[in-house]
């Protein structure tokens, strides 16, 4: 009985440290989102996205996705390391390029192009790519499939 006792404190340092490990972290899980949380495992609802709407009419990215309208309202455009990335999302929705800055014309694949659902993304299998830069400002088209969607039409002109 004393041994029992003696331990106590043991076993249940042990069982909070194994229900508060073992519980799933609640947080964003869309990439696109500005709070979004790498860490998360589940997504909460929690997910806030820019409040600037900055389509302006000028700048865009918009592409068919299975068949339906994509018109992201949210979209970003970087030049780093060799690359312009181009984002954009709508509804939790996306689309991610990252686009050699040594070739305006290239073919999209794992590492370049993605499909964004809230909780995910698919890496494309094959697709293309051009753009041309000037005065600060990218802009092309593109195309690409995953296992299981098909992105057509794809147009961007973004303010890098």
């Amino acid at each position: 009985m004393f041994y029992l006792l003696k331990y106590k404190s043991f076993f249940v340092f042990c069982a909070v440290l194994i229900v508060a490990t073992s519980c799933k972290k609640e947080g964003c899980t869309d990439p696109l989102a500005v709070n979004y949380n790498s860490e998360a495992d589940t997504g909460d609802g929690s997910c806030e996205y820019p409040v600037e709407d900055n389509n302006s009419g000028t700048e865009k990215l918009e592409a068919i996705m299975d068949g339906d309208v994509f018109n992201a309202p949210y979209f970003s455009a970087t030049h780093e390391n060799g690359q312009y990335g181009i984002s954009g999302s709508e509804n939790g929705i996306g689309i991610s390029l990252s686009l050699s800055d040594a070739n305006s014309n290239g073919n999209l694949g794992p590492t370049s192009a993605n499909y964004i659902i809230t909780g995910g993304q698919e890496s494309a299998n094959s697709g293309s790519y051009s753009y041309m830069v000037n005065d600060g400002v990218i802009s092309g088209s593109f195309s690409f499939e995953t296992d299981t969607h098909t992105i057509t039409n794809g147009v961007f002109t973004v303010e890098l």
